[in-house]
């Protein structure tokens, strides 16, 4: 009982800015956070970082072939995306570095295929970002 209590202190205590974002997509999650309080800066790079779950399993981003298209506003067939370089961090985690260079929305879509078909179904998130002139800030 001591041990759920304090746990659920803790828990309560703890800031809201220590938890990232999630986003499912099928039976992957991609928890996701970015270096700049969770929003895009902008005119300077923002480093991207995402963990990806198939089931109860995370896997490293060797394990992925994903592409990252960052659209300014919506998704919308009419713009053409950027095609963002991808990278892993030390936990090989995927991560990238955006730079956008105007505030507002963008949309940020991650097609993720194995590199062995057994290993998960192929799948495609959607993260929802914002970029802001102070990202600290707004």
């Amino acid at each position: 009982m001591k041990l759920k209590f304090a746990l659920l202190a803790l828990a309560l205590l703890l800031p809201s800015a220590a938890a990232h974002d999630t986003v499912n997509a099928g039976n992957a999650a991609l928890e996701w956070h970015t270096d700049t309080n969770e929003k895009l800066q902008v005119d300077a790079d923002t480093t991207l970082t995402l963990t990806l779950r198939v089931g109860e399993r995370v896997l490293k981003a060797a394990e992925c072939r994903c592409t990252l298209l960052l659209y300014p506003g919506a998704v919308s067939p009419r713009v053409r995306p950027s095609v963002l370089k991808t990278d892993t961090d030390a936990d090989g985690n995927l991560t990238a570095v955006i730079t956008v260079d105007k505030p507002g929305p963008y949309a940020l879509v991650v097609d993720g295929r194995p590199l062995k078909l057994t290993d998960f179904a192929p799948f495609r998130a959607t993260l929802n970002l914002t970029a802001a002139e102070d990202v600290y800030n707004n």
